[in-house]
C-alpha cells in the first residue's frame, strides 16, 4: 500500500509542542487532523506552530483505536485565511501504526467518506 494515500477526515488530536528550540517551552494544545496519511497529515492547530517544531500527537482513528505519542514535525504552514493550517510529518512511526493509518484509510474509502 501507498504511504501518500490521503483521507480528508477530520479526526481531533491532543499535542505536545516542543517548544524547547523556539522559547524553551514544552506546551499542550488541541488540533484537528483534516487530511491523513500513512507518512503524516494536514492540521489546523489551536495555536501558532513553526516549521521545525516538533510534536507528540495523540488521536482517534474510530471509537477503539487510539493512536499514541506519534512523534511529528511541522515541515510546513499553509496559509488558509485566518486558521492556523501546518503540515505534518509523522517520525519514526513503527510499521504496525502506517499499517492501521493505511487500513483505516482504505476502509473509510469504501465506506465514501473521501473526497
Amino acid at each position: 500500500m501507498d504511504n501518500n494515500r490521503r483521507i480528508e477526515y477530520r479526526i481531533m488530536a491532543d499535542l505536545i509542542v516542543n517548544d524547547l528550540a523556539f522559547t524553551g517551552n514544552i506546551r499542550k494544545i488541541q488540533g484537528l487532523i483534516r487530511e491523513l496519511s500513512a507518512s503524516g497529515c494536514r492540521l489546523d492547530s489551536s495555536e501558532d506552530l513553526e516549521i521545525g517544531q516538533e510534536l507528540l500527537m495523540d488521536f482517534m482513528l474510530d471509537e477503539k483505536e487510539k493512536i499514541e505519542q506519534v512523534k511529528a514535525r511541522v515541515i510546513r504552514r499553509l496559509s488558509q485565511r485566518s486558521r492556523r493550517v501546518v503540515g505534518v510529518e509523522f517520525l519514526e512511526l513503527p510499521e504496525k501504526l502506517q499499517y492501521k493509518i493505511r487500513e483505516f484509510i482504505v476502509w473509510k474509502e469504501s465506506q465514501g467518506e473521501s473526497q
